[in-house]
């Protein structure tokens, strides 16, 4: 897919996250030094993040620790990957 009107590729970031206690709280973000700050403030038994880039074009996984979500999304959103999805050539 090519941009249009000259943006940026603009990411989804959609976040579960389960509580010690069983209850569940989602949040969505488009900007990825909140959703970090969002991670290091708060303490959760376990983790779903879910990327989009395109409809029908994301990236998601579960986790345990922080840690390894923040690995996961910086991975997701390294310049190589996302030059790759622009030009759509998967």
């Amino acid at each position: 897919m090519k941009r249009t009107a000259n943006r940026k590729l603009r990411l989804s970031y959609h976040l579960k996250a389960i509580k010690n206690n069983g209850e569940l709280l989602s949040i969505n973000l488009r900007v990825k030094t909140r959703l970090f700050d969002f991670i290091e403030a708060s303490s959760f038994k376990k983790w779903y993040i879910k990327i989009t880039y395109y409809p029908d074009v994301f990236n998601h996984g579960s986790f345990e620790k922080k840690e390894d979500l923040k690995i996961f999304i910086n991975q997701c959103t390294e310049k190589p990957l996302l030059d790759y999805i622009e030009k759509g050539a998967w």
